[in-house]
């Protein structure tokens, strides 16, 4: 089985911790500069939309992995293989790459910021 490749901004850590308006998810410099480089606020926004529920595990795997036909699937696990937390269908996005994140009492980053 082919192992799927991720976005990686190669960023190692983070100087400061970024905010949305309303909600009290924080993330990471490489998540606020793949936002800005890929126009994908959007995904921060729908992690947020799951806060509570993630809140509730100390740690959790984010991935979104698009398909060919510019379909995705957003899924959150209490590890990489573990119990899905959640998981939601998107019929169309103009994101080219997939996307795995951690989310770590209530901070969201890339593997490398870990």
């Amino acid at each position: 089985m082919k192992e799927l490749e991720y976005y990686d901004p190669k960023f190692y850590g983070t100087d400061q911790y970024h905010k949305g308006i309303l909600s009290p998810l924080l993330h990471t410099d490489s998540v606020a500069y793949f936002c800005k480089e890929k126009r994908a606020y959007w995904l921060v926004d729908m992690v947020a939309s799951y806060y509570r529920r993630l809140h509730k595990h100390n740690f959790a795997v984010i991935t979104l992995i698009v398909d060919d036909n510019q379909q995705a699937v957003f899924e959150a696990r209490t590890d990489t293989i573990g119990d899905v937390i959640v998981r939601q269908k998107i019929q169309y996005t103009d994101l080219d790459v997939n996307v795995k994140l951690y989310f770590d009492s209530g901070v969201l980053m890339f593997p490398s910021d870990y």
